[in-house]
């Protein structure tokens, strides 16, 4: 496929921002709604009718969910795609900023920043809870910042029904190695981050019915970060507000970011144990398309079991 390229006769294919596997993402142009998305594509064999419908069911689910701290699924389809294929894609907004994993590459936020962000991030996964659906994914690649707030990303690793209660609890289990990320390795030992700090450890307790719910988890950091949480979560509910201050992320962001291999650097930045803003207001913005329902890992993933 080449810049230039009409998907279905409506998306204009302007540059490609990210491939793994047989996965891509393109920033695309809406001609019929005239905006830019971001649209991720991949080649299925039309044999593989239980890998299509598991994706067009993941698509539908994660469009429900309209949330403002989760991304919006715009559309999906299949095109005639190469060698008789089926080309299915999902298309998605397009967001500004960088994630999680690329911010802590510079170093840790302040503490009531850090809450203000998990909270946001807790906020979104509790919505996804009541909607009976595990993310599966949670990492800081996953979480996006942006002018507007932080964006949860990667819905498209679940879709199946398992055992919900128990994915649940790994859902809560990963945001607490994430808010840990967000903390020095020794905290002081009373004030917020000894607070988020001891929030953390509950998340990752060993037993998953010892761990908080993410609507708990989100209520407390509403509070300790001055974030007002929507409370229940779920599908087309009501706006939670933005946490004070700018929300401007600074820093380069690559292309395949969003694949995670932010994460290994996490415990590196550690070492700069001063506090940095989360989010910078700067100039240069930088643009960085992702997916929501199957991202290019997690139609990588289904293709390869």
């Amino acid at each position: 496929m080449d810049p230039g390229f009409r998907l279905d006769g409506r998306y204009r294919m302007e540059r490609r921002v990210g491939r793994r596997g047989p996965a891509q993402v393109w920033r695309a142009h809406d001609e019929l709604l005239a905006r830019r998305v971001a649209v991720a594509l991949v080649g299925v064999r039309r044999s593989q009718r239980a890998l299509r419908r598991r994706l067009r069911d993941s698509a539908r689910a994660a469009a429900a969910l309209a949330h403002p701290n989760i991304v919006t699924t715009y559309d999906y389809g299949e095109a005639e795609g190469s060698g008789g294929d089926s080309l299915t894609y999902v298309v998605t907004e397009y967001l500004a900023g960088e994630s999680l994993a690329a911010r802590l590459e510079r170093g840790l936020p302040c503490a009531q920043e850090a809450a203000a962000v998990c909270a946001q991030v807790a906020d979104a996964l509790a919505a996804v809870h009541t909607c009976g659906v595990v993310h599966g994914d949670l990492r800081p690649a996953q979480v996006f910042l942006t002018e507007d707030g932080v964006k949860l990303l990667g819905l498209g690793v679940t879709g199946d029904v398992r055992d919900e209660e128990a994915g649940q609890g790994d859902d809560v289990l990963a945001f607490g190695v994430i808010l840990a990320a967000c903390l020095p390795d020794a905290p002081p030992a009373d004030g917020l981050p000894a607070e988020l700090a001891g929030l953390a450890g509950r998340c990752r307790a060993s037993q998953p019915g010892e761990r908080p719910s993410a609507a708990e988890v989100a209520r407390v950091l509403a509070a300790q970060g001055h974030v007002r949480a929507r409370g229940t979560g779920g599908p087309r509910g009501d706006v939670t507000s933005t946490p004070a201050g700018a929300m401007t992320p600074r820093g380069q962001v690559t292309s395949d970011h969003a694949l995670g291999p932010g994460e290994q650097s996490i415990r590196r930045s550690k070492t700069d144990q001063q506090a940095k803003p989360m989010f910078h207001r700067t100039r240069d913005a930088i643009e960085a398309p992702l997916t929501v329902v199957f991202t290019a890992l997690a139609l990588a993933r289904h293709l390869q079991n």
